[in-house]
């Protein structure tokens, strides 16, 4: 949905709604991956289902924060992650899926 104008109230509530519903479609998704499935990897330097979930969680709270300096700080600073780091450092496929 690119455009230059701002968006209606509908396409705001449709964006909001389909925002909702992510953690529902992603528990349907990971219910149909086989347990001992969920921390292969399909190859070097890729992610597992696990890690990829687990990655979810971290940008979610990322965004969170982004969204407060952009709505509270007059010149922002939006800095970016090495994803990859955070998935070593932070031993994602140590990190359960369930709270």
């Amino acid at each position: 949905m690119e455009t230059d104008r701002p968006l209606t109230s509908a396409q705001r509530r449709k964006l909001i709604r389909r925002y909702a519903a992510g953690p529902d479609l992603l528990e349907r998704a990971l219910e149909k991956v086989p347990e001992g499935a969920r921390k292969w990897r399909p190859g070097p330097k890729k992610w597992s289902v696990h890690e990829v979930i687990i990655h979810f969680v971290d940008m979610e709270i990322v965004g969170a924060a982004r969204l407060r300096y952009l709505l509270a700080e007059n010149q922002p600073l939006i800095i970016g992650c090495d994803q990859d780091r955070w998935a070593e450092f932070l031993d994602y496929h140590r990190q359960p899926l369930e709270p």
